[in-house]
């Protein structure tokens, strides 16, 4: 829904840095990939850089992946990235910003 991505601050943040780290070549992204469960609606995968892989000693796989919702995703953007956080549950979508 293109309103709630214009009309959101939250998703606004979103939508900038995933654009700017897909024009620095970051971000590779693959657009309605059907991947997991047979029948699941297509998904937009997004992949680092090989060279990004590379420089880091990561796997270059496409496979391995793992679903996060926009609201984590917006989370980390804003707070960082902590592994402890990654996989608490208790951060639901009502309290994501509120941190």
């Amino acid at each position: 829904n293109q309103d709630l991505w214009e009309n959101n601050p939250h998703y606004s943040i979103i939508t900038s840095t995933l654009s700017v780290a897909i024009a620095n070549n970051l971000l590779e992204v693959k657009i309605d990939k059907k991947q997991g469960t047979k029948g699941e609606e297509p998904k937009t995968l997004f992949f680092l850089n090989r060279w990004i892989c590379l420089k880091y000693s990561l796997s270059f796989s496409y496979s391995g992946w793992r679903t996060i919702s926009l609201d984590r995703l917006g989370y980390w953007i804003k707070n960082g990235f902590d592994l402890a956080e990654a996989n608490d549950l208790s951060l639901t979508m009502d309290n994501l910003y509120d941190q």
